[in-house]
């Protein structure tokens, strides 16, 4: 890393990334993934085709180029939040002034005033950074295209669980993901304090957020 001044007399600092020892060059593995989906290669470190059951709109993947392992030891695949501790009011007069239309210029919609008279998401990717984002809900009238639902319409981009080398089972994306843009619902069990629980996967929560 090293630091040069720009045009405009600030200073800008560089980065030059390193490729480490018998890293995989990510282009070919993306690229491998291409050709996979399209049917013109065969890939034999795939374990499951969809590692969610059925509980996404678009199949999680599974695979190991590592070793033998047919993936994570009891393992169970959440795709909500259980036991929620965060008491969120319900909203009950949102969108009702016109079904099916959520435009912030009608000024008649309680979810855009809760986000401060504006839609938070343009293009659906997030440009309003707030502690809190309300989206239309249940509560609402619009339907499932409103340009307020982000988190409840599923997955945007195809996903696979895969196994490192030194850190376990990862997960990453085949597409390209925008800066803003909805990954996938946090989403787990929230363990009490003082209970007991034997698994790999738990970890302080307290430290995300």
């Amino acid at each position: 890393m090293w630091e040069e001044e720009g045009k405009n007399g600030f200073k800008v600092s560089k980065f030059k990334l390193v490729r480490a020892p018998d890293q995989k060059p990510a282009f070919r593995i993306w690229k491998s993934v291409e050709q996979w989906k399209n049917r013109l290669i065969t890939r034999t470190c795939l374990i499951l085709q969809d590692l969610s059951s059925g509980a996404e709109n678009l199949k999680v993947y599974l695979v190991n180029e590592v070793d033998q392992e047919k993936g994570p030891a009891s393992f169970i695949y959440v795709s909500s939040l259980k036991h929620a501790v965060i008491n969120i009011p319900h909203m009950v007069d949102c969108c009702t002034y016109r079904p099916r239309s959520c435009d912030s210029r009608n000024g008649n919609c309680a979810c855009v005033e809760r986000n401060y008279g504006g839609l938070p998401y343009v293009e659906r990717v997030l440009f309003t950074r707030r502690l809190i984002v309300f989206e239309c809900g249940g509560s609402c009238c619009c339907s499932v295209d409103c340009k307020k639902k982000m988190i409840q319409t599923g997955l945007k981009f195809n996903f696979e669980v895969f196994k490192t080398v030194d850190c376990g089972w990862g997960l990453r994306s085949w597409d390209p993901i925008r800066a803003g843009s909805f990954i996938c619902e946090y989403a787990g069990d929230i363990i009490a304090e003082g209970e007991k629980e034997d698994d790999d996967y738990i970890f302080d929560g307290s430290r995300v957020f």
